[in-house]
C-alpha cells in the first residue's frame, strides 16, 4: 500500500537527507476460543417413568421418579459418554438417562459440554452407592417376573420399562437374573431386557 510520508525541514538550509526504517510489529494474539455455555432447554420424558438420580449413573442414588410426559428443565450439561443429562431439581441439580427411548429433547445430548464438577448425593461424597447393585428395565415396554429362571406359567407379576430393580444373584448361565422390586417381591427376570449397574456374570449364582 503507498502511505505518504511528510517531513518539514526546519533549518532551511545546506543539505538534508531523510533515514526510514520499518519495523514489523507481531500481529496480536488471536482471541482466545469462548468455553462452551450450558445448552439449556427442556425434555420430556417418554418411557413409562423416569428416575431423577444424583449422578449419571444407575449406581447413583434415586431422587425421585417422574412418569411419562413430564417435562425436565435441562441445565445443560452431559456425562461424557452422551447417555445422562443433568437437569434442575428442587433448586439444584440431579441427572436423568438421556437416551431417545427416556427422553425427548430438541437439544442434542452430543451437543452439550461435559459436566466436570462433583454430584450432590445425599448422605455421601458424591460417588455411586456401593450398595445393592440394581438394573433398569428396558428393551419392552413391560417384562415378566418369574418364580423361576424358565420361560414357563411361573408369572409373579409384570414391570414396565424404566422401572429399577435390584439385582440379587444370575443363574448359570447368566441369562437369567434374579431381582427384588421396590415392594419388595422377588422372582427372576431375563438378563436380555436389563441394563444393569454392574456385569451380570459378576453376580453370585443363586437357585
Amino acid at each position: 500500500a503507498n502511505i505518504p510520508l511528510k517531513v518539514e525541514y526546519y533549518e532551511a538550509t545546506g543539505g538534508a537527507q531523510v533515514q526510514l526504517s520499518w519495523t514489523l510489529l507481531a500481529a496480536p494474539p488471536p482471541a482466545p476460543s469462548p468455553t462452551p455455555g450450558p445448552a439449556t432447554g427442556t425434555g420430556v420424558v417418554v418411557s413409562a417413568q423416569l428416575n431423577i438420580r444424583c449422578g449419571p449413573g444407575l449406581s447413583y442414588t434415586i431422587l425421585t421418579t417422574v412418569p411419562q410426559g413430564t417435562v425436565l428443565n435441562l441445565a445443560g450439561y452431559r456425562s461424557a459418554n452422551s447417555s445422562w443429562v443433568m437437569v434442575t431439581y428442587n433448586g439444584g441439580q440431579a441427572w436423568v438417562s438421556g437416551l431417545p427411548a427416556y427422553l425427548n429433547s430438541a437439544v442434542a445430548v452430543a451437543t452439550m459440554p461435559i459436566w466436570t464438577g462433583s454430584y450432590s448425593c445425599p448422605g455421601s461424597s458424591g460417588g455411586p452407592s456401593t450398595g445393592t447393585p440394581t438394573a433398569v428395565v428396558y428393551n419392552a415396554y413391560a417384562v415378566n417376573v418369574r418364580q423361576a429362571p424358565v420361560v414357563a406359567n411361573n408369572i409373579v407379576t409384570a414391570v414396565t420399562s424404566g422401572t429399577v430393580v435390584q439385582l440379587l444373584g444370575r443363574n448359570s448361565n447368566s441369562s437369567w437374573a434374579k431381582v427384588r422390586l421396590a415392594n419388595g417381591t422377588e422372582g427372576w427376570m431375563n438378563a436380555y431386557f436389563l441394563n444393569p449397574s454392574v456385569s451380570i456374570s459378576s453376580l453370585p449364582i443363586v437357585n
